[in-house]
């Protein structure tokens, strides 16, 4: 049997919006504030869903492109200064 795992989350969803759950992240700090606590809850990976200026699901690749810079730029100074 094995006994290690990987936790992967998925932390926004593509569905729900503020108006749905107040503590759905729909920014990028708020993404990386929610990816920090599931880091020191065990979590390994992150499956997110990017959102555009009306908190929409998007597919955008430009978007996308700038989300990820950012969470990563958010992550690695957080990380660095922890």
């Amino acid at each position: 049997m094995r006994t290690d795992r990987t936790i992967i989350v998925a932390p926004n969803g593509a569905r729900p919006k503020t108006e749905d759950h107040a503590a759905v992240p729909v920014t990028v700090s708020s993404l990386v504030d929610e990816l920090h606590l599931c880091a020191d809850s065990g979590a390994a990976m992150a499956h997110i869903h990017v959102r555009d200026s009306e908190q929409n699901h998007s597919l955008d690749p430009g978007l996308n492109k700038e989300w990820l810079a950012e969470t990563r730029r958010h992550w690695m100074k957080n990380w660095l200064s922890s």
